[in-house]
Order: C-alpha cells, then sequence, then structure tokens
C-alpha cells in the first residue's frame, strides 16, 4: 500500500528548489576544487624543501641544530614557568 500526496512527484519543480540545489552543487564543488589546490600548493612546497635539503645537506643540518636549539629553550621557559605556577 503506497501512500501518495496529491500532485507530489519526483524530483524539484520550484524554481526556489531548483536554486537551492544549484547554490548547494556550486558550493560543494568549490570547496573540492580550494582543496584540491590547497593541497598541490602544500605538495610543490614540501617537494622543494626536500630538494633544498638534499642539495645543501649542511645548511639542512645547521637549520636543524637551530630548531632544537630553539624547542629547547622554549622547553626550559615552560618548565620554569611551570615552576613558577607551583609556587603559587
Amino acid at each position: 500500500m503506497k501512500l501518495r500526496l496529491p500532485n507530489c512527484e519526483r524530483g524539484v519543480h520550484s524554481l526556489r528548489g531548483k536554486l537551492t540545489l544549484a547554490n548547494v552543487g556550486l558550493l560543494a564543488l568549490g570547496i573540492v576544487m580550494a582543496t584540491a589546490v590547497s593541497l598541490m600548493g602544500m605538495r610543490h612546497y614540501l617537494l622543494a624543501q626536500v630538494y633544498r635539503d638534499l642539495q645543501n645537506p649542511e645548511a639542512s643540518a645547521r637549520e636543524l641544530a637551530e630548531f632544537e636549539k630553539l624547542s629547547k629553550s622554549g622547553s626550559d621557559k615552560a618548565q620554569d614557568h611551570d615552576a613558577l605556577d607551583d609556587r603559587k
């Protein structure tokens, strides 16, 4: 036993419904395209960094040492901050 509403068939027939579906479709397409462009840009940047590091290993080792020094000083500051909080 099927229930049918009068004058109701499948599909969107009103202009408002068609415009809404078109807007949703274009929005979804825009989000997909923006994501694809972002991922392609990130891939290009990361590959360029890898190639640069492979061509000049001394510079990349120097940058790594600087990063480790900065991260160590940052963790020391965090420990000092935690020690100050413990005194209160």
